[in-house]
């Protein structure tokens, strides 16, 4: 199907999701080498007719190369293209990758009389590493060179086209296709075509079939139904999507989960590669995560989205594989246009995020991982107390200035799509100025610790739904983690307020407006957050029909934290047991 398209291809997908799996498997294909390997497949009747002819290969991985200088850079291409000539038994002429490619192109179609297949992996390698390992500014005359270099390579795939029968490149991004590839006029994108939506990646079709018995054995060692843990990796690892219709499974999460011993839902692809860039970023765009979900982008902005440090930050998001697309149609004047919206494709990557953007706003980014760890063993066994605590920490942990910032520009789309305002730029309206000398807020409105408290129980798995409708009113979070959910709803105590009365005043209303009416036995939380502090004040709840109350004493006070409980609980009609904490 591909070789129909034309004879340049070019498909982007994230790191780690089946391109280089792609690229051996066309490799196996063309050259025909191990024919076995294809057993049972459409493509075996072809392999064993007449009509098949294989093909010399040059397969080039670019992350094999050395980015620590332009020599480094083009001799470990060169040695490349020397291993290649060598499987083939024939010598590489040329001491610059410049004049041995085509060279080597031309003298394996003249010894083996076909055209020759070229596929390339990861071509954006070096320019993604560069701008990992240095600041794009400090490394200008570097990522300038190589950007050169591979001009000056990957021309002859275009001026040699009659010695090749098919070349296939991929990549991780399409910023640097702007300018490597400009001189590739006829090459064919197929990133954004349905009909390749799924080439690399698992559907669901394709998780319940071939992987059944791991299903079956994992389902048996978790104690669920294997619908049930179907659910939860679909939770974790699904919602990948490059036309924004078909929705994907990440492989190397799914995979990395059946294969560890003991089973855990871990973001095994966000771990499996430095962060740097992306929390770099992060602090850049001066955005929060909440900023890139439901964003309109059209089909032109994410087809083009321009050379890497120029992209939009929704844009370089997605590119990386931290955004993934759902789809509508748009009507313009003369026809109709592919629209997009964006959103976190899964649980792993949403909950990575949030991270990342707590480590931007944390004064001290190294205490933000124990409270993520102390939050997310407090939510398993729904420890209400050490949930509040932990948060109450985090939020003590948080600069307020940088956060409100970031808050701020999120209100606009624009600032997404097109970058977001500078530090300077940026004003709270919502807020007064905060205190210069102690970072703490100074009358931030509910709205603010609402958003902010979502995104550290984002921050530690949680999937959080703010300002949910219910029948007489909006709660202000709706909070689920392992089958428990979590009404929260926060009230702002004043100077002259009395913080536990306020607290009651907020739980009473969780209970009056029945906003955990839809579930089975929600916890209901009711919150004080004291204006002058910045912090929480004190909590109300109630859990398997037993309220509680305990307060924070203020910051300069010496009391321990304040507990009571009232002497009955309050009865139900029905009481149930609290459902257990689930994988």
């Amino acid at each position: 199907m591909m070789e129909k398209h034309g004879n340049i291809i070019f498909l982007a997908r994230p790191r780690r999701f089946g391109k280089s799996l792609l690229i051996s498997t066309m490799d196996e294909y063309f050259s025909g080498k191990n024919k076995s390997l294809f057993c049972g497949l459409e493509v075996e009747e072809h392999l064993h007719s007449s009509k098949f002819v294989s093909k010399p290969v040059i397969r080039l991985n670019m992350s094999d190369t050395s980015i620590l200088s332009l020599d480094h850079f083009e001799n470990t291409l060169l040695n490349n293209l020397s291993e290649v000539a060598s499987l083939n038994e024939i010598p590489l002429r040329g001491n610059l990758p410049a004049i041995a490619f085509p060279n080597l192109i031309i003298d394996l179609k003249n010894k083996f009389n076909q055209k020759v297949v070229i596929l390339i992996d990861e071509y954006d390698s070096p320019m993604i590493r560069l701008t990992q390992k240095h600041s794009l500014k400090k490394n200008d005359d570097l990522i300038n060179d190589i950007r050169e270099s591979l001009a000056n390579f990957y021309q002859y795939v275009k001026s040699k086209e009659r010695y090749i029968h098919f070349t296939f490149i991929t990549g991780i991004t399409k910023f640097s296709k702007m300018s490597v590839f400009s001189i590739l006029n006829n090459l064919k994108d197929i990133s954004l075509e349905s009909k390749f939506a799924s080439i690399a990646g698992f559907t669901h079709e394709e998780l319940a079939k071939n992987f059944a018995t791991q299903i079956a054995v994992t389902a048996r060692e978790l104690k669920l139904e294997p619908d049930h843990l179907i659910d939860k990796i679909k939770n974790y690892y699904d919602g990948f999507s490059f036309d924004g219709k078909v929705r994907l499974y990440n492989p190397y999460s799914t995979l990395c989960f059946f294969e560890q011993d003991t089973k855990v839902f871990r973001p095994f692809w966000v771990a499996s590669a430095s962060d740097a860039i992306i929390r770099d970023r992060l602090k850049d765009w001066n955005l929060t995560p909440d900023a890139f979900e439901g964003l309109k982008m059209s089909y032109m902005s994410v087809q083009y989205p321009g050379e890497i440090g120029r992209t939009s930050p929704a844009g370089f998001l997605y590119q990386a594989g931290y955004l993934s697309l759902r789809c509508e149609k748009k009507e313009i004047e003369f026809e109709e246009e592919e629209q997009y919206t964006t959103d976190y494709p899964n649980l792993e990557v949403r909950m990575s995020i949030k991270r990342l953007f707590l480590k931007v706003i944390y004064n001290d980014g190294k205490n933000a991982e124990l409270d993520w760890d102390n939050l997310f063993d407090s939510l398993k066994i729904a420890d209400v107390r050490d949930i509040i605590s932990t948060l109450k920490r985090q939020l003590d942990s948080i600069s307020h200035q940088r956060y409100a910032k970031a808050r701020d520009n999120r209100d606009s789309p624009l600032n997404a799509r097109s970058g977001a305002r500078t530090s300077s730029d940026s004003t709270a309206p919502s807020v007064a100025k905060a205190d210069e000398s102690s970072d703490k807020p100074k009358h931030y409105d509910e709205s603010y610790y609402r958003d902010l408290i979502q995104v550290c129980l984002g921050g530690a798995g949680c999937d959080v739904i703010p300002e949910r409708r219910a029948r007489r009113g909006r709660a202000d979070l709706d909070v689920r983690f392992w089958g428990q959910v979590f009404i929260i709803e926060l009230k702002m105590k004043r100077k002259e307020d009395g913080a536990s009365a306020v607290a009651e005043h907020a739980f009473q209303q969780t209970v009056e407006k029945k906003y955990g009416g839809p579930y089975r036995d929600p916890i209901l939380i009711g919150m004080a957050i004291d204006s002058e502090e910045g912090n929480i004040a004190s909590c109300v709840y109630e859990k398997n029909g037993k309220k509680a109350a305990f307060d924070f004493p203020p910051l300069n006070s010496t009391k321990h934290m304040e507990s009571k409980e009232t002497e009955e609980p309050k009865k139900r009609k029905n009481p149930r047991k609290s459902p257990k904490p689930r994988m």
